[in-house]
């Protein structure tokens, strides 16, 4: 019987001499990703099924640097130091400019080191002359590391000398001039040297949005409202990209819009806010109405009220306007909050889990005592608060020390202002904020102005971002226009903030301006048995050093995601991404490049596109960086990150494909090891992904191509049988290749197999892929080989056989082997 596809004449693919080993190579790495993939949580053994897996294509290229890693990688997951630090060791011969796995195995010889005086020698040693030849950041986080190790002594000098050393190494060592800050806070009252090291923090990592709300913070906190604008913008800007805004950052927001552009705006906002609400509100109310709907599920539109911290930053925006209008309401507002969020405190069914009935009273008291604070504050319902105050004193006799924060306004408004004065001086554990502002109003009252002014200004130090900040400045300022908000420290920190080049401005809003990604997927046209790689540039703009990794300025955490342009009948509907990290550096200097190749076609797109070669296929490779899962489960590129599209590369079809079943099994079974690769790769595109959906598969054509594999196997030199392992399905896959099975097994049956060379490799392939019974004596065979590697790996797939877990040898159809994304798509034979 024949197989004949309609395409062009077949031609030779140009493959070279070591072809059968490379591509041997290959299938193994799409065997260990495809096993690990199968399992649904992976666990150390999977792992460690991995690492043994990648290890026998390691032995057949061992030069393959990109193997190594993965190699590096699967040791890693299974948790073994040993595995990890032997796979390193590969990784750094390989690839000496690899300063991260570099780092690794310097750390890794230092802690055999048996006592710590014998570790700092050590790394005094690599930080010394002996070490000028590795990179200034490897030796920076070898000199963090030995100021860490000499703090544990109690060497608090040789702490500090050794931490500089790491800053002066390499300024983009975030972790290293984080504990220099914390450190020198800790240790020195030095405001403008703390704000200095905020700043080294910030050129560390300027897109941290922590690090611009800490320098924010800092200068609001001493007036510098315009520096400390442009840095909690940034710090917003940040935030908001990572979709994870602090608690109270809304609020804070709205406090500075008060203090930058006065207190109409933000009560005006707060009220349009407040109307929108209640309007919806009102309008699903009447829907429901009209179709006559219990109205029990449908809130009163005037039930409906902002968030307890705006409506206190509602009445104080009122307030510092006159607006007694919206100051009773926003009063109004916030007490029957206060009412709600006490009743549902005191009924255990409704109280936030975890809270005790005790922890519920104190926070209900406390609710109650600020909700007094803010009628005393805005002069309003002094009745009412003198009959909570009875009421919470009667029901609580201990509460009254709790109320101590009420006495100084209770005082001013009684007009007894020396008394309050007096009051907040005797108040236990300094007045607070808020008793400075009540001092400062009294100060007002007996019209010793510039005093209150200064006691006002004073109190925004505490939190300056805060809504009681905001309204105490503008009412300082509003008592005297001319008062200066600024502090002498302000001043300082005020000149070294606007000394920040605006680099750092156009990094918080637009990834272009400080990296470049670039990615180039190779010739326009190739054939579908040469390997597939694409190649990655990721480059520093910036002129300053800037860190490499999936939490760093430049992240190295990359989505290779396949497109196709063509062929709609294609036998999956879709093709799978790749994830890469480029973790091979721990920080780029600036115009500087890391420059991958990257093969994508040993996952499942790859297999995909394998089980596709009958046809020609159009496909393009969009790279998104630090990608994170969007609104309609797509991927997108993450916060200030970048993507980048290659041209398309065309995938012809496998120039074998007219040839006749016949044909194609005498290539199979005697052809060159380059005709062998092609054979195989139709035989199993035809056994496991048959294209022609309107006729039957060819069984009498799949019959020859399972004896001609079988009588290749048996023949074959030892590369050879490692590809054909590897790379025909096994027989619960594809029936027709029992045989083949069976051909398989019997090798490890003959006396001199273990002889030969490749021996090891081919035996653990054997049980990798034709084992499906535990009991098998080949299992226990194994167990006991010479070669240490293949015993373990021989245990571990007895032990995973045993407990049924999935595997490439058991697998029933060839989906079986795509991740879940996958299994779900139309397709198939």
């Amino acid at each position: 019987m024949s197989v004949v596809l309609p395409a062009a004449a077949a031609q030779t693919s140009g493959a070279g001499p070591d072809a059968v080993t490379q591509a041997a190579a290959r299938e193994i790495q799409r065997l260990a990703l495809a096993e690990l993939r199968m399992q649904p949580s992976p666990t150390p053994d999977d792992y460690l099924i991995s690492y043994y897996t990648l290890r026998l294509a390691q032995q057949l290229t061992p030069d393959d640097a990109d193997l190594s890693r993965k190699v590096a990688a699967a040791a890693w997951a299974t948790g073994d130091s040993d595995l990890l630090i032997d796979a390193t060791r590969q990784v750094v011969r390989l690839d000496p400019d690899d300063t991260v796995a570099q780092l690794r195995l310097i750390i890794s010889g230092i802690a055999r080191q048996q006592t710590v005086e014998q570790r700092l020698a050590a790394y005094e040693r690599f930080l010394g002359p002996a070490g000028e030849r590795l990179r200034p950041e490897v030796r920076s986080r070898l000199a963090l590391d030995a100021a860490l190790l000499l703090r544990e002594r109690g060497d608090a000098q040789g702490f500090v000398r050794m931490l500089r050393q790491a800053i002066d190494l390499d300024g983009s060592n975030k972790s290293a001039v984080q504990l220099a800050l914390t450190y020198f806070t800790s240790e020195v009252d030095d405001p403008v040297g703390r704000f200095e090291m905020q700043l080294n923090v910030l050129y560390a990592d300027p897109i941290d949005p922590q690090v611009h709300y800490s320098i924010a913070r800092e200068l609001l906190a001493q007036g510098a409202m315009t520096s400390g604008r442009r840095f909690f913008s940034h710090a917003s800007q940040l935030f908001n990209l990572g979709g994870k805004l602090p608690p109270s950052f809304g609020t804070e927001t709205l406090s500075l819009r008060f203090q930058t552009e006065g207190p109409a705006i933000v009560r005006d906002a707060l009220n349009a806010e407040l109307s929108v609400m209640r309007s919806n509100a009102q309008l699903r109310r009447q829907a429901a109405i009209e179709r006559d709907l219990p109205l029990d599920d449908f809130v009163d539109p005037a039930e409906v009220r902002l968030d307890v911290e705006l409506d206190k930053m509602r009445i104080l925006a009122a307030l510092a306007l006159g607006d007694t209008e919206t100051v009773e309401a926003a009063l109004t507002d916030l007490e029957k909050s206060v009412v709600y969020a006490s009743m549902q405190l005191e009924s255990e069914k409704t109280r936030p889990a975890g809270y005790t009935a005790d922890q519920a009273s104190s926070l209900i008291i406390s609710m109650f005592i600020e909700l007094q604070l803010y009628r005393l504050w805005c002069d309003s319902r002094r009745e009412t608060v003198d009959a909570d105050i009875a009421a919470m004193t009667a029901k609580a006799p201990g509460v009254a020390r709790l109320l101590e924060p009420l006495d100084p306004w209770l005082r001013l408004r009684d007009g007894e202002y020396e008394q309050a004065i007096a009051r907040v001086d005797q108040m236990q554990g300094g007045p607070g904020r808020v008793g400075e502002i009540a001092r400062g109003l009294a100060l007002e009252k007996l019209g010793r102005t510039k005093e209150a002014v200064q006691v006002l200004l004073e109190s925004t130090r505490y939190a300056p971002l805060s809504a009681a900040a905001a309204w105490a400045r503008h009412h300082a300022l509003a008592l005297d226009p001319s008062s200066t908000p600024m502090t002498a420290l302000g001043r300082s920190l005020d000149s070294m903030a606007a000394a920040v080049p605006r680099y750092i401005d156009d990094m918080v809003y637009d990834p272009k301006t400080f990296m470049d990604l670039q990615v180039d997927a190779g010739p326009r046209s190739r054939d579908p048995m040469q390997p597939f790689y694409v190649t990655v540039r990721l480059r520093n703009l910036a002129p300053i050093p800037l860190g490499v990794g999936s939490d760093r300025p430049i992240n190295s955490r990359l989505l290779l995601q396949p497109h196709r342009d063509n062929n709609v009948g294609f036998f999956f509907g879709e093709l799978f991404p790749e994830v890469v990290e480029l973790n091979r550096r721990f920080r780029l200097d600036p115009r500087e490049t890391i420059e991958a190749r990257i093969p994508v076609d040993l996952g499942a797109s790859g297999v995909i596109l394998s089980l596709n070669s009958l046809n020609n296929h159009r496909i393009r490779w969009r790279v998104l960086q630090g990608f994170v899962i969007g609104a309609l489960q797509s991927f997108r590129p993450g916060p200030l990150c970048l993507s980048v599209e290659s041209s398309p590369v065309e995938i012809v079809r496998l120039p074998q494909h007219r040839l006749t079943a016949e044909q194609a099994s005498v290539l199979i079974q005697s052809g060159s090891p380059e005709e062998l690769l092609g054979g195989v790769m139709l035989a199993r595109a035809i056994m496991l992904a048959w294209p022609v959906r309107t006729a039957e598969r060819p069984q009498a054509g799949i019959e020859l191509f399972a004896r001609a594999l079988t009588t290749r196997l048996e023949s074959a030199l030892p590369a050879e049988r490692a590809y054909l392992l590897a790379a025909v399905p096994p027989s619960e896959m594809e029936v027709n290749l029992m045989e083949f099975d069976h051909a398989a097994q019997a090798m490890l049956e003959d006396s001199n197999f273990r002889a030969r060379p490749h021996a090891a490799v081919v035996e653990s392939l054997v049980l990798l892929t034709r084992v499906t019974d535990p009991g098998s004596p080949l299992l226990a065979q194994a167990i006991n080989a010479p070669w240490p590697e293949v015993a373990q790996l021989a245990g571990l797939i007895k032990t995973r056989l045993e407990e049924a877990r999935p595997c490439v040898a058991r697998a029933t159809d060839v989906r079986a082997m795509f991740p879940p994304a996958l299994k779900a798509s139309e397709g198939g034979r």
